[in-house]
C-alpha cells in the first residue's frame, strides 16, 4: 500500500505527473490488483486522465446522496465496459437489527 496522504494544492498535477511516471505499469508484473482511491470525479477536470490509470473502475457512491444522474453521467463518461461495479456506501437499514439477523 502506497498512502498518498494530502494531494496537495494541485491535485491535478499529482494525477498528472502519476501517469507520466509509467508506475502503475511497472507495479502490475509484481502484484494482482493495483487499487487508486481516486476523489469525485464529476466536475473534475483530471477526473478522466485520473481513470486513464486503471483497467477497471469501481465506482463508490453514498447512499442518499449521490444521484443516480451523476452515476448515469460518470458510467457514460468512464465508458460503461470499463466500470466493474458501484458500491453503495453509509446505508443505514431501517430494519430493526434483531429482524436482520434472522434474514
Amino acid at each position: 500500500m502506497l498512502p498518498a496522504g494530502d494531494p496537495g494544492i494541485d491535485p491535478a498535477r499529482l494525477v498528472f505527473r502519476l501517469t507520466e511516471s509509467h508506475l502503475i505499469p511497472r507495479l502490475k508484473p509484481s502484484f494482482k490488483n493495483i487499487i487508486i482511491d481516486l476523489p469525485p470525479m464529476i466536475n473534475i477536470a483530471y477526473s478522466s486522465l485520473a481513470c486513464r490509470l486503471a483497467d477497471r473502475i469501481l465506482l463508490v457512491a453514498r447512499y442518499g446522496v449521490t444521484m443516480m444522474d451523476d452515476l448515469e453521467k460518470a458510467m457514460f463518461l468512464l465508458g460503461q465496459e470499463r466500470v466493474a461495479g458501484v458500491v453503495m456506501n453509509s446505508y443505514q437499514p431501517r430494519t430493526p437489527a434483531w429482524l436482520r439477523r434472522l434474514l
